[in-house]
């Protein structure tokens, strides 16, 4: 499980660096929330109850989102480059 700060600053980082120049809509801004919403638990950790993101639930819809707006997404390059899955 992923702490929902981490996957905010993530998304942060992929929406100001696309190479594209092309911006988020508010329809993205939504279904990223919506997805966040879905995919977050409570955690009872050893400094407290938070919010963590079930993350294997979380990656699946949010490549599946990415693979119907664009269909030169490559999902193993962003494993990959979330830290998912090792690379090369």
């Amino acid at each position: 499980m992923l702490n929902t700060i981490d996957i905010l600053n993530t998304l942060c980082i992929l929406i100001t660096t696309n190479k594209k120049g092309e911006t988020m809509t508010k329809k993205d801004y939504i279904k990223m929330a919506q997805l966040i919403k879905d995919n977050r638990t409570m955690a009872n950790l050893r400094r407290g109850v938070t919010h963590v993101i079930k993350s294997g639930d979380f990656m699946n819809e949010l490549c599946e989102y990415f693979k119907n707006d664009n269909s030169n997404f490559n999902e193993i390059k962003f494993r990959e480059a979330t830290g998912e899955i090792l690379g090369k």
